[in-house]
């Protein structure tokens, strides 16, 4: 690992998939905000190239429920 570098390639990876992950589930997120999350995660692809095209499983229902039950407040 690159002492200099700012995140390992696995926390690299870790943002890289909560990015994604932002940017498919918030729908609150503004234009710009998208916009700028997009950039982020194109330079983490260049750092990291296996992360271009990856298919993440998410769980959604899982993560539709768990919002749910915090609005109804369970």
């Amino acid at each position: 690992m690159d002492e200099k570098a700012l995140f390992s390639e696995t926390e690299l990876m870790v943002l890289h998939s909560n990015l994604v992950k932002l940017t498919l589930l918030d729908n609150n997120l503004a234009n710009d905000d998208m916009i700028s999350v997009g950039q982020m995660i194109d330079k983490i692809e260049d750092i990291v190239p296996e992360l271009k095209g990856r298919d993440y499983d998410f769980d959604f229902e899982g993560e539709f429920r768990q919002d749910m039950d915090e609005e109804i407040g369970g």
